[in-house]
């Protein structure tokens, strides 16, 4: 697609002017919407970005990583209550699989909710057992 052309040209504008069209021909595609929102994190406009991936996750349900990227972005604003709410995956197996458990560990963790964390921490761990992170956040809770 043309969009991913000029994003990796970095000509940021062109890209959502791009995706822009696109979606005025199909409202119904969330990958445009999930790709625009990409653009949208770029530029620096979160909300924007948020609004994006929310569409998209609405018209997709079953897919974690849109889901996991809107909650670092609202990690990313401190907003770690909507980060932690919105990342509830509809297929908890996938979603272990792409991170959300380990980004919802983590939001978990800054609210001071320790016990949710090593929760999701541990979650990580039955699916990913070489994996260090949920170790080390489990281990160690981010303190408030």
């Amino acid at each position: 697609m043309r969009g991913d052309c000029h994003r990796q040209l970095k000509d940021q504008a062109k890209a959502l002017a791009d995706y822009d069209q696109a979606l005025k021909l199909n409202l119904d595609n969330p990958a445009l919407y999930n790709a625009r929102a990409g653009i949208h994190a770029d530029m620096g406009q979160t909300e924007k970005a948020i609004a994006d991936y929310t569409r998209g996750i609405r018209l997709r349900l079953d897919d974690p990583v849109p889901i996991r990227q809107r909650g670092a972005l609202y990690a990313g604003l401190g907003r770690y209550q909507g980060g932690r709410r919105r990342l509830q995956p509809e297929r908890e197996p996938e979603a272990r699989l792409h991170g959300c458990n380990l980004d919802r560990g983590y939001a978990y963790g800054q609210l001071g909710e320790f016990k949710n964390a090593v929760a999701d921490f541990t979650k990580v761990l039955e699916t990913q057992p070489r994996a260090t992170m949920p170790w080390r956040c489990a281990a160690r809770p981010i303190s408030r």
